[in-house]
């Protein structure tokens, strides 16, 4: 029995301290691969987004401040996972050296780096599945004579793909919760979360377009939204699509490995994962 303080409170978890290592080490493997993948993939929806909303005529003064604290929420996000003084996600000294050994003299800005390019990878390879979402909300706001509406579908759909990284942070916090208690996950993975993001994201979009805040979609209209966002959820979900970003990523950031021969068996681990 071991006894974990997690803010206020006081978490007993029933195994040995190895044990407890050996589940969160497993734990950070599934929540960085996962949220890895929701959170930039959706963040590269954003960053699309943005430069099509920067043409609507609304785009100024508090409309436009509205969106830059978007972009400050989210790069005080990458500050904290960077920065962190607990629970240090992205340090490389605080790897095993079973994992240290596989990369080269690297700083902590290019291990997040390769880690967040995998989500922009997998974006990048599906994103016909985003523009179908996005696609779903213009014809919307076409139908309910939505001025600009491309803008607004624009602004929506990314809203989506926001909320749907906090499901997969959710479920991914769900996955990892069968021997450790959820809170303590909650405590431990909370940096992972863009819900500041979301939320900043969410006020900008309502000020840049009322008419997005409406719920007025006809039954048809909700049924075909929410079935191009569960295609999306399974695209960024998908375990063969997520090996083959992680596989993409790891070629592409060759330099970040201590030899080739590193970078290769981490390709071969990649590709067992499929398996």
């Amino acid at each position: 029995m071991i006894r974990i303080k997690t803010n206020n409170n006081i978490v007993d978890i029933n195994m040995t301290e190895a044990e407890f290592d050996d589940q969160m080490m497993r734990a950070s493997a599934v929540m960085k691969t996962m949220t890895g993948i929701g959170n930039n993939s959706a963040w590269a929806a954003c960053l699309e987004a943005l430069d099509h909303i920067k043409q609507h005529p609304r785009y100024k003064h508090e409309v436009k401040r509205a969106f830059n604290a978007v972009t400050d929420e989210f790069k005080a996000y990458e500050r904290n996972l960077l920065q962190a003084s607990r629970n240090r996600l992205f340090h490389v000294a605080d790897m095993i050296p079973e994992s240290r050994k596989r990369y080269g003299d690297i700083t902590d800005r290019e291990y997040f780096d390769y880690w967040a390019a995998s989500g922009a990878t997998v974006y990048a390879n599906k994103r016909e599945w985003f523009i179908n979402l996005w696609n779903k909300f213009r014809l919307y706001f076409i139908n309910h004579k939505v001025a600009h509406p491309d803008i607004a579908a624009w602004a929506v759909a990314a809203d989506m793909a926001l909320k749907l990284s906090l499901t997969i942070y959710e479920e991914s916090c769900k996955t990892v919760s069968e021997k450790v208690p959820i809170a303590l996950i909650k405590v431990v993975y909370a940096q992972l979360s863009l819900e500041r993001v979301s939320k900043a994201w969410g006020k900008a979009t309502a000020l840049l377009e009322p008419a997005t805040q409406l719920n007025d979609y006809t039954e048809l209209e909700q049924k075909n939204i929410q079935h191009g966002l569960d295609q999306l959820e399974e695209q960024w979900t998908d375990t063969n699509n997520i090996v083959g970003a992680l596989s993409d990523t790891s070629e592409a950031f060759d330099e970040i490995f201590r030899t080739k021969g590193e970078q290769k068996k981490a390709l071969r681990m990649i590709a067992s994962l499929a398996e």
